[in-house]
C-alpha cells in the first residue's frame, strides 16, 4: 500500500519530481509513474491498481493537467469513485502552476476543497509540511507512537518515519517514534526486538531538528552519547537544510556536508577547529557529488588537502 499517487500532466514533470523527491525525503511512499511503470506495462492497469492500492490521491493541479483528458477524465474519475465508495476524503489538490481564469475550471466535485499551493516559492515549504502532516495522520495535537522500518531527517529538518509498520520487528531494525502535542520527543532503536540505543532532538522556534543525540549504553550500563553530534544549519530563504555537522564529542573535528535547495548532497569536508589537522584519521579531505541533470547521482570524487582526486566512487 503506497500513502500517496501522484496525478499530473507531464508538461510539469520537472515541479512534479521536487515534490514527489521531497515527499520522499519525509519518509512519505509516493506512486509515481516515472518510478513504477517499467516498459512493457499495461498503462492503464498499472494506474489504475496505483490509484486502488494508494491510501490518498494528490491531483496536480495546473493549466496543462486541466486541460488532460487523462487527468481529468481517467485518473480522476477513479479516485473520485473510490472517495464515494470509501465515503473519506481521498483527493489532495495541490497546485504545482498558477492557474488563470481563462484556464479550464476545476472540477466541481473538488472545487470546494482547499488547495496547497506548491507553486510559490515563498509558501513551498510550509505548504509541503502541511501535505505531509495530512498525508501522515499526524496533526499538531497527535500525542502517541508509531513504528517504522526507518528513520531519517528530511530536508525540511522533521524527524520522518520511513516504512510504517504496525509493529516492532522481531528481526532487524526498527524505530518506535513518540510525539507529544504533535512534537517528536524521542526515537527508540531496536535491533531483533531489543533496545539497542535511542535518539533526542533539540529543536528551533520553527520547529527544525537543530541537534540529533544518540545515546547507547556504556561499559557501566548507563545511557549515554557516545559517538558522533549530528548538528542542522537552514537556508533563511527555502527553510532546506543547508550543512549538516557531524562533530566527535571531545574533539575539534567534525565532517560537514553542504545541500542545495533540493536536499542533494554538494560536498563534504573534513574540517577542524583552528585549521589543525584532524584529530581522526580520515582516508580524504572533501567529497564531491556529481549528478546528471534530473538529480539522479553518478558518483563521487574524493580529495585530497591538495584539492587532488584520491580516487572516484560510484
Amino acid at each position: 500500500m503506497h500513502d500517496v499517487f501522484i496525478s499530473y500532466s507531464h508538461q510539469n514533470r520537472r515541479a512534479v519530481q521536487r515534490i514527489v523527491a521531497d515527499l520522499k525525503d519525509h519518509g512519505i511512499d509516493v506512486w509515481f509513474d516515472v518510478m513504477e511503470l517499467t516498459v512493457g506495462d499495461s498503462i492503464n492497469k498499472s494506474i489504475e491498481t496505483g490509484i486502488r492500492n494508494s491510501r490518498f490521491f494528490c491531483l496536480a493541479l495546473s493549466p496543462a493537467a486541466l486541460r488532460s483528458y487523462y487527468v481529468r477524465e481517467v485518473e480522476f474519475e477513479q479516485a473520485f469513485s473510490r472517495s464515494l465508495k470509501e465515503r473519506r476524503g481521498l483527493i489532495l489538490p495541490i497546485v504545482v502552476q498558477r492557474l488563470g481564469a481563462d484556464n479550464r475550471p476545476v472540477p466541481e466535485r473538488i472545487a470546494h476543497l482547499a488547495r496547497l499551493d506548491l507553486s510559490s516559492h515563498r509558501s513551498y515549504a510550509t505548504n509541503i509540511r502541511k501535505l505531509v502532516d495530512r498525508i501522515r495522520g499526524v496533526d499538531d495535537n497527535f500525542t502517541g507512537e508509531r513504528w517504522y522500518k526507518g528513520l531519517n531527517i528530511s530536508n525540511f529538518g522533521e524527524p520522518a518515519g520511513v516504512g510504517p509498520t504496525t509493529q516492532m520487528a522481531t528481526l532487524g531494525p526498527s524505530y518506535r517514534i513518540r510525539w507529544t502535542q504533535g512534537v517528536v520527543t524521542r526515537v527508540d532503536v531496536f535491533q531483533n526486538g531489543s533496545l539497542a540505543n535511542y535518539k533526542e532532538f533539540e529543536f528551533d522556534s520553527s520547529g527544525r531538528v537543530v541537534a540529533n543525540k544518540m545515546f547507547t549504553r556504556d561499559h557501566a550500563g548507563e545511557w549515554a552519547v557516545l559517538d558522533d553530534v549530528w548538528y542542522y544549519d537552514y537556508d533563511p530563504v527555502t527553510g532546506t537544510r543547508s550543512t549538516k555537522t557531524m562533530r566527535y564529542l571531545g574533539e575539534s573535528t567534525a565532517r560537514v556536508v553542504t545541500y542545495d535547495k533540493n536536499g542533494n548532497a554538494l560536498r563534504e569536508d573534513i574540517v577542524t577547529e583552528g585549521g589543525g589537522p584532524p584529530d581522526r584519521h580520515f582516508p580524504y579531505r572533501s567529497k564531491i557529488f556529481r549528478y546528471d541533470d534530473d538529480g539522479n547521482p553518478l558518483g563521487e570524487e574524493h580529495l585530497d588537502e591538495n584539492g587532488a582526486v584520491i580516487e572516484e566512487a560510484s
